[in-house]
């Protein structure tokens, strides 16, 4: 849960860099401003594989939100190059305040935790069993 000081430090260093790291349970919230501060993005790494994404994996992302009743409307980007896969989520400035952006961060958090445990699954589906 932030608290008010966390969120007076997080919207200084988005004032000064642009970009601010939120650690939050078990991951990192990445915060960006975008659009001349118009907007925010946050970013999440909800996936990552070891020198490759297997196919059941990347199926799963072209399939229909398994999280249908998201208080949040989210995506996910593939990063190839490092082989990863990250939740984003774009929102208003304007419509910015303490309070709705610690319950856009709690939502934005469960619902990359949801999003990690369901890749994770999927990911198992691409293992080889060897019988010894």
């Amino acid at each position: 849960m932030l608290i008010e000081k966390d969120l007076k430090k997080i919207f200084s260093q988005l004032t000064i860099a642009n970009t601010v790291s939120i650690p939050y349970r078990n991951s990192e919230i990445m915060v960006h401003l975008t659009d001349n501060n118009a907007k925010f993005c946050l970013t999440t790494l909800v996936y990552e594989g070891l020198n490759y994404i297997p196919p059941s994996v990347r199926s799963s992302l072209s399939r229909k939100s398994p999280f249908s009743h998201s208080p949040l409307s989210t995506s996910l980007s593939v990063d190839e190059q490092h082989y990863q896969i990250q939740l984003q989520y774009l929102g208003q400035i304007k419509q910015l305040t303490q309070s709705n952006f610690t319950k856009i961060i709690e939502d934005f958090g469960a619902i990359a935790e949801q999003w990690r445990k369901y890749l994770d699954d999927q990911d198992k589906n691409d293992l080889v069993y060897v019988r010894s």
